[in-house]
């Protein structure tokens, strides 16, 4: 079971992990599951080979970096399948910057 972007679920500053949040869904079972992904400020400056300090920056760096940033969800949300933890009441992924994207 792999994860999907959740076209209603827009972008969000989330500064205790000083990182972009959005939503995902769980695509091939039986209901669609929602999964938070926070991908740190670090992780997005090194796969877009930028500087970031504040949201807006990482907010741009992030849309035109969201399909490799999406995947990379995807692909550790396969990896660690049910050992996904929930953080804030949701099963989170944190994409970090020794995840590759």
């Amino acid at each position: 079971m792999s994860l999907v972007g959740d076209p209603g679920c827009q972008p969000f500053l989330h500064s205790g992990l000083r990182g972009v949040g959005f939503g995902m869904v769980t695509d091939g079972g039986a209901s669609p599951q929602q999964v938070r992904v926070v991908v740190t400020f670090e992780a997005l400056a090194g796969a877009g080979h930028v500087n970031i300090i504040r949201f807006p920056a990482a907010l741009a760096c992030f849309e035109s970096l969201r399909s490799r940033v999406e995947a990379a969800a995807s692909t550790k949300f396969d990896r660690i399948g049910p050992r996904v933890q929930a953080f804030e009441g949701l099963p989170t992924i944190l994409l970090m910057t020794g995840d590759p994207m």
